[in-house]
């Protein structure tokens, strides 16, 4: 008769059965995709759309005129005259340095070929003759129609002398200045003490100016 060959090696048993089908769920499981790359290396770089916040948009202060693209450069001077009568500062503080009060200043001056009166009508709060102003130019056109600017800005003394800077927006007009947009700066010297005489220099862009501004006038 001939003699069955039988293997060396030890049949595996129950419990070696068990762990060898374990190993192979875990092997196959692993080959899944789990969202996360197995490799050791950095895997795809992915963006979080919940950081997505959409295209980017620039607010706008609501009181804030936007020169438009067809603004046309204006540049001109005021000589402005401190009215005494309608000054209002006071003084306080330590060695009475700081200053505040409200101004008016009046002036002529010619924009875009039309003769106009300037009045401005500010409030101040200075110590020792520099700090931040607040107010509002008005130009009226010999046709009764006037342009209206929001001002802003700061005052810096040096010795006798202060230099004043300030940004400016159309607040708005009348007659043909009331569909004006824009803004710009304006640069004063003032070589007197607070409520003197200030020496303006306008740089503006503007857009909606009339066609046909009012005609100079006798004054």
């Amino acid at each position: 008769m001939g003699q069955r060959s039988h293997s060396l090696a030890p049949r595996p048993g129950p419990g070696r059965a068990i762990v060898t089908s374990m190993v192979l769920v875990i092997a196959l499981l692993g080959g899944c995709s789990t969202g996360h790359s197995s490799s050791t290396g950095p895997g795809p770089t992915t963006t979080d759309s919940a950081a997505d916040t959409g295209p980017t948009t620039t607010a706008t202060d609501p009181g804030t005129a936007v020169p438009a693209g067809d603004g046309r450069l204006i540049e001109f001077s005021v000589m402005a005259h401190g009215v005494d009568t309608d000054q209002t500062f006071r003084t306080t503080g330590p060695g009475a340095r700081l200053r505040y009060g409200n101004g008016r200043l009046t002036g002529l001056t010619t924009i875009d070929g039309a003769p106009a009166g300037a009045e401005l009508l500010a409030q101040v709060g200075y110590d020792d003759g520099s700090g931040p102003f607040t107010g509002f130019w008005t130009f009226t056109f010999t046709d009764g129609s006037d342009l209206v600017l929001r001002y802003a800005g700061r005052a810096s003394r040096s010795d006798e002398d202060t230099t004043i800077i300030g940004d400016l927006t159309v607040f708005g007009g009348t007659g043909g200045y009331a569909s004006v947009t824009g803004g710009g700066t304006v640069h004063g010297e003032r070589t007197v003490a607070l409520g003197g005489d200030v020496d303006y220099r306008f740089t503006l862009t503007l857009s909606g100016l009339p066609a046909e501004p009012p005609s100079p006038v006798d004054r």
